[in-house]
């Protein structure tokens, strides 16, 4: 007999609901760790999930609820997805683990390290590479001669390090894709939908209940001996601030970094690279499948240069704007077109590739012959510098006066683009300014022109972080090294709320790999206690 996830919509309904582990969430940290504790026990969980059945199927009025309160507009915080599958349907797909520099304690930058150590995470690596369905060769470059076999980017320096991200299929962007068919087999897990936590009741130090509600009047009370928030940066920081509003201050009594902290990373467009040749540059940058897996060039500030320069963490890499008319922009917009089912459009994009068709043709035995992307010569081929913003304590989220749709406080951002994060920009700027003038035989750069702060035209990377952050000390942070909230012994945050740091790698392969440390953590504390 088949048994599986049991899924209901709150609707206008009234519930209760007990459970041993109720997790808050329903995106890439919260599927992760609720199939992880549903699959190696009998305990009884329950997933609360503010969205819809899917994240694409996204109400009008959920968009009220990611709306942030920023007088100053420089942090819009609202690429997010609620649903089944969180965020991951917005997803571009880079899987990078954080390096050991990124972990480090900095002292240049008066910032500890991690309370874990990278073998903490590290033990989870293989195991989500096998879920997201890439290979498990190395990420460095120089461990895998495979990744530039014509050996064209420059190597051996002491300023930079390439990485290569994994991308996933795009069907695998999708974590309820992932995980479907677990969800399909366990019948210990049960989904709700349409269920926005808004209370939440602590006694003795211990959280007892929750209770969601949404826009038709529906509310559900779920009593759990365990929580995982698992939530999203912006949300899991909401949530515990409103847990500490609603009973005294039960936090924020102990600790003053609730909320504190919090940083994104933050992007620029510096350079535009103008080819010399486009065959060395499409074998030395563009996109490849090395052992049936996507790869993705990314280069760091080495933790020398860093060092050095007194500046945090930056990457960059290179991203192929096509224009309208090309070829490949009239495939893909075909493929949009199909999977849209759009008839109208897909003919009209169709006749516009038959008239592309030999330019068509020769990306189409690139890719096949060379098992890499193909950029051709009207492609516009951006640099983009991406900076790790410094963590500091007034940059934080705070409970706004401002109500959202459900008459919930909204957050409040106080975010500051500082003269450190215009010195990491500036920094990574002169640093690939250097590796063009001495190494590169690929093309020129034409720099783009910024304003005198370049910081202030930077958006941000949508990867929120720090503002629960992790640490030893119940004084200075918010929760310890397994996750657990100092102040609330049975909850535990799995987000990148808890980074110390955010280094140079997008968070989704560390969010993972905490989700999986709290779900091993919080399996262990109940074996103990039976």
């Amino acid at each position: 007999m088949t048994h599986s996830a049991s899924r209901h919509s709150l609707g206008s309904r009234r519930e209760h609901v007990h459970a041993d582990v109720c997790v808050i969430g329903a995106g890439i940290a919260g599927l992760t760790a609720a199939v992880r504790i549903a699959a190696h026990s009998r305990l009884r969980v329950v997933v609360l999930e503010s969205g819809t059945a899917t994240a694409l199927d996204h109400e009008a009025a959920m968009v009220g609820l990611d709306t942030v309160d920023d007088p100053t507009g420089m942090y819009q915080g609202i690429a997010r997805g609620r649903g089944i599958g969180g965020t991951s349907a917005k997803w571009a797909g880079k899987l990078l683990p954080l390096s050991p520099g990124d972990m480090a304690a900095r002292p240049y930058l008066d910032q500890p390290g991690w309370p874990i150590t990278p073998d903490d995470l590290s033990r989870y690596t293989r195991e989500i590479e096998a879920m997201m369905g890439v290979d498990n060769s190395p990420y460095e470059h120089d461990q895998n001669p495979d990744l530039d076999p014509g050996r064209l980017l420059p190597t051996g320096m002491s300023d930079i390090v390439w990485r290569w991200p994994k991308r996933p299929t795009k069907a695998n962007h999708r974590i309820d894709h992932v995980l479907r068919h677990e969800l399909e087999r366990l019948n210990n897990l049960e989904i709700w939908t349409d269920a926005t936590v808004g209370t939440l009741e602590i006694a003795e130090g211990r959280l007892t209940k929750v209770s969601a509600i949404n826009h038709r009047g529906g509310e559900l009370t779920v009593a759990a001996t365990s929580f995982v928030i698992a939530a999203g940066t912006l949300e899991s920081t909401r949530l515990l601030l409103l847990a500490d509003a609603q009973n005294e201050g039960c936090i924020s009594c102990t600790t003053d970094s609730l909320g504190r902290y919090f940083n994104d990373h933050f992007g620029v467009e510096v350079a535009v690279l103008r080819a010399g040749s486009m065959t060395p540059l499409n074998r030395a940058l563009a996109d490849r499948k090395v052992n049936r897996t996507v790869r993705h060039l990314h280069g760091e500030l080495s933790a020398g240069r860093q060092q050095a320069t007194r500046s945090a963490s930056a990457y960059f890499d290179f991203d192929a704007l096509f224009v309208e008319n090309s070829a490949i922009a009239r495939a893909r917009a075909m493929i949009a077109s199909l999977h849209a089912r759009d008839g109208a459009a897909t003919l009209r994009h169709s006749v516009g590739l038959m008239r592309k068709l030999p330019a068509f043709g020769q990306a189409l035995t690139w890719q096949t012959r060379h098992h890499q992307q193909f950029w051709s010569a009207d492609a516009v081929i951006n640099v983009k510098v991406w900076i790790e913003q410094r963590p500091i304590a007034a940059n934080r989220l705070t409970l706004a006066e401002r109500r959202d749709s459900l008459n919930m406080p909204m957050l409040h951002v106080d975010l500051e683009r500082t003269s450190d994060d215009e010195h990491t920009l500036q920094t990574a700027r002169q640093t690939i300014a250097h590796l063009w003038h001495t190494h590169s035989t690929l093309g020129s750069l034409d720099w783009s022109t910024l304003p005198e702060r370049a910081i202030d035209a930077a958006s941000e990377q949508a990867h929120p972080a720090g503002s629960l952050r992790m640490g030893h000390d119940p004084h200075m942070s918010v929760v310890g090294p397994t996750l657990r909230v100092h102040a609330i012994s049975n909850v535990q945050i799995a987000s990148a709320a808890v980074f110390p740091t955010s280094g140079s790698a997008n968070p989704t392969f560390t969010i993972m790999q905490l989700a999986m440390r709290a779900a091993d953590d919080l399996l262990s504390q109940f074996r103990i206690a039976n």
